[in-house]
């Protein structure tokens, strides 16, 4: 294969792959195939004359060009992609406890017994002491945080 052809089929792979980054996103394809035109233009310049060699700056030109430019581009190039935050727990929100060791804004160890288990908990009201039921309020961690429960709870 003539040194012309090669240049051409290293600028043809670079726009195809540049091309490609529209069907798979995420900024890598491009600088692959920005490095195969770096390819194409040093064969063309007559500084890179083997396909040893071209391999090699393509992999060294592709790399920098990713490392280089990457976070840039991504801060440029607007993303797709949305972010819903997902409340696992919503069900348990609002559901009466028992506590099981006291629960109280400074004891850490305050334990409640609901699903079945145990689980850590803490309260920002006044102790709560073992054997008293409590409102979940939102989870904390992996404990709870708790409040003692209104007659109307119960």
């Amino acid at each position: 294969m003539s040194p012309d052809t090669m240049t051409w089929l290293w600028l043809i792979a670079g726009i195809v792959l540049v091309a490609s980054e529209l069907f798979l996103p995420g900024l890598v394809a491009v600088f692959l195939g920005l490095g195969a035109m770096v390819v194409a233009l040093l064969r063309w310049l007559g500084l890179v004359d083997s396909l040893a060699y071209s391999f090699t700056a393509w992999f060294v030109s592709s790399l920098a060009l990713l490392v280089v430019m990457r976070s840039t581009l991504q801060r440029l190039v607007p993303s797709k992609t949305s972010f819903t935050p997902l409340e696992e727990d919503v069900d348990q929100f609002g559901a009466v406890a028992e506590v099981v060791e006291t629960v109280s804004p400074e004891h850490k160890d305050g334990r409640i017994a609901f699903q079945g288990t145990t689980w850590p908990a803490t309260s920002d009201a006044a102790e709560i002491p073992p054997g008293a039921k409590v409102t979940i309020l939102y989870r904390e961690n992996l404990g709870w945080r708790v409040q003692p429960c209104d007659d109307a709870d119960t």
